[in-house]
């Protein structure tokens, strides 16, 4: 289930580095990956990472990396230079090999502390198990144990900052994987990691059961007004989805039940400047539904319309 590719992390090494790829530790992650790698970058690596993006300005970056995740070897860059085309797939492949020794140098302490990782997940497969399990139930779908097995995992560098822990999915060729990118995570945080990766399975099985997810798209139409105040980079359908994910795990009652994570109080949500902190709306919801995740959990309910409008309810009385 879990695996530690070197070619799609050396794709996220440099991507971030050029500055490509959208997440907000790409700050944090070029200082301290240059410091690791050998320090600043030379003049041919500056005009080289301009060409990086300007080649992924045009072509799909989202599908080039998602060729990285789900391929190796001869198979990779044949789908790239389909995809992208031959001469760009040519060039990137040789701007990549341009920065193969900084990233080895990089590599040799990532690939440790990955290693550790992916050794601990592995000894949470039972827990996490039963968790999927659970999930399974509240997202009214059958054969949690295929979900574990069917979703390759695979473990991805990332920088020392104690929230810096990134989980997304790739969907190509009706395969789903999932990216964590993890490797700074300390030690005493392990457990974070096995909750942000039941938070990304909790999405990918409720959207399998297509009357759940009729529901989240209607009752989100229904109350845009409410919803769209938390968020003005998420659909509202993603922001209530998002919220009712929260609120069993990391934030909620799973994360209390099976990891002893405590519900943070909250009788408010914050905001800065006018803007409200989606992280505060998550904690919010978890912390005014934890008596509610703990019934649908304990009588094995699935998510419905009650829950539902709680969750709207919650955050229209805010």
């Amino acid at each position: 289930m879990y695996s530690i590719n070197k070619n799609l992390n050396k794709f996220v090494f440099v991507g971030e580095i050029c500055r490509i790829r959208n997440n907000p530790w790409n700050k944090e992650r070029i200082q301290q990956w240059l410091r690791k790698s050998g320090g600043r970058l030379s003049r041919k690596e500056r005009l080289l990472t301009k060409e990086f993006r300007e080649i992924l300005s045009v072509a799909n970056f989202n599908i080039i990396e998602a060729y990285f995740v789900v391929s190796e070897g001869k198979e990779l860059w044949d789908s790239i230079g389909k995809g992208a085309g031959t001469e760009r797939a040519r060039r990137l492949r040789e701007i990549l090999e341009c920065f193969t020794p900084r990233f080895d140098k990089f590599w040799g302490q990532e690939e440790t502390k990955l290693l550790k990782i992916l050794e601990y997940l592995n000894s949470q497969s039972k827990k996490i198990g039963t968790v999927v399990s659970t999930i399974c139930v509240l997202s009214g779908i059958e054969g949690g144990d295929a979900y574990l097995k069917q979703t390759p995992v695979h473990l991805v560098v990332s920088s020392d900052k104690k929230k810096d822990v990134i989980g997304w999915f790739s969907t190509m060729d009706n395969r789903t994987d999932f990216v964590l990118e993890c490797s700074g995570v300390a030690s005493s945080n392990l457990n974070f990691l096995s909750m942000v990766l039941l938070h990304e399975l909790f999405h990918l099985i409720l959207r399998t059961n297509s009357q759940i997810r009729d529901r989240i798209k209607s009752i989100s139409d229904e109350n845009k007004q409410i919803l769209a105040t938390l968020s003005r980079d998420m659909s509202t359908s993603l922001v209530l989805e998002e919220l009712l994910v929260s609120s069993f795990i990391p934030e909620g009652y799973l994360g209390a039940k099976f990891f002893k994570k405590k519900i943070k109080s909250a009788s408010f949500i914050k905001e800065k400047n006018g803007v409200v902190s989606f992280v505060s709306a998550r904690q919010f919801s978890a912390y005014k539904l934890k008596e509610m995740a703990s019934e649908y959990v304990g009588a094995r309910k699935a998510i419905d319309d009650n829950y539902l409008f709680s969750i709207i309810e919650v955050i229209k009385n805010r």
